[in-house]
């Protein structure tokens, strides 16, 4: 009697230590295979012929974007403003 009378009076701090433990591990979890989900059901089936080319339009701009920024010059030590004494 004892015994159950304490199981019963942990159960709530076990269901909260449980949570505590599960959320961080479900939640990014849960975000990625909706994300997966979604993006799998955009493209299957292929949608008509507008739509399915912005999948790789967007991709294409993507990496240029990022080919852009990585040939630009370091403007945080060069720019106006700087200080000659600020080596980076």
């Amino acid at each position: 009697m004892c015994l159950a009378i304490w199981e019963m009076g942990q159960q709530p701090l076990l269901q909260e230590i449980l949570i505590r433990v599960t959320r961080p591990m479900f939640v990014p979890v849960s975000l990625h295979v909706s994300l997966v989900w979604v993006g799998y059901n955009s493209v299957v089936p292929l949608p008509a012929a507008p739509l399915r080319y912005a999948g790789p339009i967007v991709g294409i701009w993507t990496i240029a974007g990022a080919i852009v920024a990585g040939c630009l010059p370091d403007v945080r030590a060069t720019g106006p403003g700087a200080s000659a004494s600020h080596d980076a």
